[in-house]
C-alpha cells in the first residue's frame, strides 16, 4: 500500500510543480515589466503585490475556500455570471490540483517580482541604447537583450521554484483537496513517519525526495547557466 501511495505522492508532487512553475514564471515576468516600466509608484505598487507573501498561508486558504464553496463560493458566481460552468475546485479530484495550485501562484508571485524585478533593474540602459540604434524594436530588444542579459536571475528563480514546490505540504493540508489529489510527497513522508510510525519509510522516500531535488538543480544549473557575465 505505501509503495503505491508514494507513485502517488510522486505524481501529484510533480503535475503540481509543473502547474505553480508554468502559472509563476510567465506571469512575474510580465508582472516584472510593467513594473520596471513604471516612472513613479514603483515601491508602492511592488509593496501591493508582495502583500500576500507575508500573510499565514492559514488566513490565505480560509479566504480562498469560502471564494472557491461550490455552493456559495464567489469564484462560481462569476463563472456563472458569465455563462460558464462551475467548478468543484479543491472539492473535486480534478479540480483540486490546479485549483491549490492556483492560490499558490497568487500568494508566491510577489515573492518572485521583487527578485525578477531587481534583475531588470540591474540590466545596463546602455544596453538597450546600443540594440535602438541598431533598429532593433520592443521585441527583439525583449528577445535578444532582457532575456540573455537576465539569464542569471531566471536560473535564480527555476531552481528556488522547483525546490519550493516538490517540498510542499502546507498547501494542500490546510486547503483540504479531495481524496488524494494534494498527496505530496511531503505529505507521505509525515504520514508514514507520524501516524504510521514507519520511520524507515519515511525515511527513504525523504531521501528520494533530496535526491530528486538535487538532480534537478543540477540539470537547471547547467542548461540554464549563462556562459557569460557583464
Amino acid at each position: 500500500m505505501s509503495g503505491s501511495l508514494f507513485w502517488v505522492a510522486v505524481q501529484r508532487t510533480i503535475v503540481f510543480s509543473l502547474y505553480v512553475y508554468v502559472g509563476t514564471l510567465p506571469l512575474a515576468l510580465f508582472v516584472s515589466l510593467c513594473l520596471v516600466a513604471v516612472g513613479q509608484g514603483r515601491n508602492f505598487y511592488q509593496s501591493m503585490i508582495f502583500l500576500p507573501v507575508v500573510v499565514s498561508y492559514v488566513a490565505v486558504a480560509l479566504l480562498f475556500r469560502m471564494l472557491m464553496d461550490p455552493q456559495n463560493g464567489q469564484f462560481n458566481q462569476i463563472l456563472g455570471a458569465l455563462g460558464l460552468p462551475k467548478s468543484l475546485w479543491v472539492t473535486g479530484p480534478n479540480s483540486a490540483l490546479p485549483a491549490i495550485a492556483m492560490v499558490d501562484v497568487w500568494k508566491g508571485l510577489g515573492f518572485h517580482v521583487v527578485i525578477i524585478t531587481a534583475g531588470l533593474l540591474g540590466i545596463p540602459a546602455e544596453m538597450y541604447d546600443a540594440a535602438k540604434v541598431d533598429g532593433a524594436g520592443p521585441w527583439h530588444r525583449f528577445r535578444y537583450v532582457t532575456i540573455p542579459l537576465l539569464g542569471n536571475t531566471l536560473l535564480l528563480e527555476s531552481v528556488i521554484m522547483v525546490a519550493g514546490t516538490l517540498q510542499a505540504f502546507t498547501n494542500g493540508e490546510v486547503l483540504g483537496c479531495a481524496g488524494d489529489s494534494c498527496f505530496f510527497i511531503s505529505r507521505l513522508v509525515y504520514a508514514e513517519a507520524f501516524t504510521n510510525l514507519r520511520f524507515g519509510f519515511a525515511t527513504a522516500s525523504a531521501f528520494v525526495l533530496f535526491v530528486f531535488i538535487l538532480v534537478l538543480t543540477i540539470i537547471q544549473v547547467r542548461s540554464l547557466k549563462p556562459d557569460w557575465q557583464y
